[in-house]
């Protein structure tokens, strides 16, 4: 687009942005495909939202807005394995993605890791023994509110590293308080497919059964702590999943 200077004032929609092109199928088709039900899919789109964006704001490529294609398969069994933010009315990990994002602030921040790694450089898929990928985005709003978004991803999906991420936060005031809450998408959180696979994978779950996987689908957040910035900012420590995307939001405690 930028080789022909009359689309300068277009806006640039990536009206596809998501991890393959087939829909529509399912499990009954390729088994890959199961990945779609899990917080793999998350933390891919995750990590390719925040990459998008550090390679747009690197290049002065313009992206004006980023949307997933993702339809609605009525009369399906659970978790076939559609490209779909929710199965028979229940919410996939990849929505919760999604919320997340909805939860940063107007205007961004610097953040830089030392656990990121460019996949264009590279030229190539992860190998199962290098740790996963971990980078994001930051935010603060007009409350004075600091979010941090997190994705943690490795393409083999049978790695199962956790990475402890040390945070530091400069700029933020000497002396105030924040208060700490977290949003994670990972197995066994905010992810309704760990908690069908748990069940036994019914197919014709009873009532208690789908309260359950809608309880589980939820994203949730919970209240991590207090933590104080001093002359250099702010510490904070996590723990990421290998496949899993996390929201830290710091809430200015009023004295």
């Amino acid at each position: 687009i930028g080789d022909f200077p009359e689309l300068g004032k277009i806006e640039v929609i990536l009206s596809e942005c998501d991890t393959d092109g087939w829909a529509a199928g399912t499990i009954h088709d390729n088994p890959n495909l199961f990945y779609r039900n899990t917080e793999y899919y998350a933390s891919f789109v995750a990590a390719a939202v925040s990459g998008l964006i550090d390679r747009a704001a690197a290049t002065g490529a313009r992206i004006d807005g980023m949307l997933t294609w993702a339809f609605l398969f009525e009369d399906r069994d659970y978790f076939e394995g559609f490209r779909t933010l929710s199965t028979n009315g229940v919410d996939k990990p990849v929505l919760n993605v999604f919320r997340l994002l909805a939860k940063l602030g107007s205007t961004r921040l610097a953040l830089t890791s030392n656990c990121a790694v460019d996949p264009v450089a590279r030229g190539r898929a992860d190998i199962a023994d290098e740790p996963p990928h971990i980078d994001g985005l930051a935010t603060v709003d007009e409350t004075g509110g600091i979010q941090l978004f997190l994705s943690s991803h490795h393409d083999d999906w049978d790695v199962t590293t956790a990475t402890s991420v040390d945070i530091h936060v400069t700029g933020a005031p000497a002396g105030q308080c924040y208060r700490v809450a977290q949003s994670l998408v990972a197995a066994g959180s905010s992810n309704a497919y760990t908690a069908w696979d748990a069940m036994g994978r019914p197919q014709t779950p009873t009532a208690a059964q789908r309260s359950a996987l809608l309880h589980a689908a939820r994203l949730e957040t919970v209240t991590v702590g207090e933590v104080t910035a001093d002359d250099d900012g702010l510490t904070f420590a996590v723990t990421l999943p290998s496949h899993s995307a996390c929201l830290l939001h710091f809430a200015p405690v009023n004295a």
